[in-house]
């Protein structure tokens, strides 16, 4: 069998060279998504049109494996029901979902792709929305954010960085997702780059997660009364359990568990954390 390599730059694969043929060149579109090939005579060798969560709605030619968001890796896998892969997970591109659940959950949503946005938004790793279409609201950049995925993000805005929160969570909690947000801020890097999502970093998000729940393990919903009280309480245990459970794995991925501050992880290793939020979990779909 012939050996196919492929080229990236910036972590974007932009062509293909199977032994014995011409190499192709990948023209994608804004979503990154291949919508046709050439090859090095400029001859358009294929061409495809995808449906908004990835099945092709007409192909010409011999299409490659990475087609729909393929730019960043997702790929074909030929299978029903699992049938694009994206480093991480399967996407149902019929279901428009994906077949298992997220590891990052409840801090995402559990099978939901991006954000039921898909012909503005993408999930190349299969674990979070994380780039978007060039352009955004120099004004307002939050404008039109549905935080359905997330409570926090931080991206790249006509060249400098931006931190937006869902406005919907109660002050305290919101003012420590500020601060996890914050910190990614202080490390990206914007100049004369396109807008587009913070990328994961782990070694970033391990100490990102330790500043969130240091902040949110002291919020104070007492001072709340009545319904205003509950919603603080249930949004601070959300956000504590989906930060322990991330911190975790984030410092797993880069190597620095052992670093973790020791009163924090006792926290989140606490008896009465692990069965509030195994409760928590029983709650949600």
């Amino acid at each position: 069998m012939a050996t196919t390599n492929y080229y990236t730059v910036n972590g974007e694969i932009i062509g293909e060279h199977t032994a014995g043929q011409s190499r192709l060149d990948y023209l994608p579109d804004g979503l990154g998504s291949v919508i046709a090939t050439i090859d090095q005579t400029l001859t358009v060798k294929s061409t495809a049109r995808f449906k908004p969560y990835g099945a092709d709605l007409a192909t010409t030619g011999n299409t490659p494996s990475f087609g729909f968001a393929g730019n960043t890796g997702s790929r074909r896998t030929g299978r029903p029901n699992t049938d694009l892969y994206n480093l991480a997970r399967h996407l149902g591109t019929v279901e428009g979902q994906w077949s298992s659940i997220d590891p990052s959950w409840p801090t995402e949503m559990a099978y939901t792709y991006s954000g039921q946005n898909p012909t503005t938004w993408k999930d190349p790793t299969g674990l979070a929305v994380c780039q978007r279409k060039p352009g955004c609201d120099t004004k307002n950049p939050c404008l039109g954010l549905s935080f359905s995925t997330y409570v926090g993000i931080t991206f790249c805005c006509d060249g400098r960085a931006v931190v937006c929160v869902d406005p919907t969570l109660p002050k305290p909690v919101y003012d420590c997702i500020l601060l996890h947000e914050s910190h990614h801020q202080t490390h990206l890097d914007c100049a004369g780059k396109p807008d587009s999502y913070s990328p994961d970093k782990p070694c970033e998000e391990c100490d990102s997660y330790q500043l969130s729940i240091l902040c949110l393990k002291d919020v104070n919903c007492i001072k709340f009364k009545g319904a205003a009280r509950i919603s603080c309480l249930k949004s601070k245990f959300e956000q504590l359990c989906a930060s322990c459970a991330a911190m975790k794995s984030k410092c797993n991925q880069c190597g620095k568990s052992a670093t973790v501050d020791q009163t924090i992880k006792a926290y989140c290793e606490s008896e009465s954390m692990k069965m509030t939020c195994a409760n928590l979990r029983k709650k949600r779909p």
